[in-house]
């Protein structure tokens, strides 16, 4: 079921942590991973060094599965996005601008610190937009 709710769209506009799962190839061990993400026009897009093990392993195997869930405080509750995510260098530096804010304090030296390094490095990074073609949700 492909079907995201209003209700699904409002818990995943809302910045919290997801965890990215990728494998290597079927039948490998699922790898998770906490990540940063923006829910926009029915996909998931969340950015990454271009050499990261999690980019090898979409490159190698480009299905994968987003988790999102409650923060602490919250009524229980988790989103599940399972489909394919496509890797592009487009777009990427943006999305770092739109999202570091939504998750850090730039007030904080050490953060404002990191933004300006991945400006920096903005050609050595990429966006991964995974598309959902199945949404679980508990």
């Amino acid at each position: 079921m492909t079907v995201i709710t209003r209700a699904d769209a409002k818990f995943l506009g809302t910045p919290r942590l997801a965890i990215l799962t990728t494998s290597s190839f079927p039948g490998a061990w699922p790898l998770p991973v906490p990540v940063w993400f923006e829910w926009a026009d029915g996909t998931a897009r969340m950015f990454s060094g271009a050499a990261a093990p999690k980019v090898r392993r979409l490159q190698a195997d480009p299905h994968a599965t987003l988790l999102a869930t409650n923060h602490v405080g919250e009524s229980e509750h988790w989103v599940a996005l399972d489909g394919t995510v496509e890797i592009t260098s487009d777009g990427v530096i943006e999305l770092v601008e739109r999202l570091t804010p939504r998750y850090w304090d730039l007030g904080v030296a050490e953060h404002a610190d990191t933004l300006a390094g991945w400006r920096e490095a903005a050609d050595t990074m990429v966006q991964l937009i995974l598309t959902p073609q199945r949404v679980r949700r508990g």
